[in-house]
């Protein structure tokens, strides 16, 4: 038998399942798992959830994971991996949320990101801050 009664021992395990900085402890049903790096603003964290949502039906046999993501002006450009596959995700920032207008393998390049409408300062800041890293 344990020192600690039972209500207290729950209370601590409640605490940590609540607690978001606890990270690797806390697994919620709808957690997200963000490869490569931490979501460093909402914009970031808005992104990169909504492509793990649209690369991630609930039926998929195997995950796709973000590898990658840059956020310029409304517009995101995110990496993503899926086995031995991989490719970008092109987003665009509606209201709250995310519209796609391109996804597939390989990556993108300055003529590809123009011609669905991003603006040519835009398409380059997104493949400057991609090609840095």
């Amino acid at each position: 038998m344990s020192k600690y009664p039972l209500f207290v021992l729950c209370l601590f395990g409640l605490s940590l399942s609540l607690n978001p900085f606890i990270g690797s402890m806390a697994t919620p049903a709808t957690s997200v798992q963000i490869a490569g790096m931490r979501a460093q603003s909402q914009e970031l964290y808005s992104a990169q959830s909504f492509a793990l949502k649209y690369l991630n039906p609930k039926k998929a046999k195997i995950r796709t994971t973000v590898q990658s993501t840059y956020v310029v002006n409304g517009f995101s450009l995110i990496g993503w991996q899926q086995g031995e596959m991989a490719g970008q995700l092109l987003l665009k920032k509606q209201g709250k949320t995310w519209k796609v207008l391109s996804s597939g393998g390989g990556a993108m390049d300055l003529n590809t990101l123009t011609s669905y409408g991003l603006p040519k300062a835009t398409a380059e800041e997104l493949l400057k801050q991609a090609e840095s890293n």
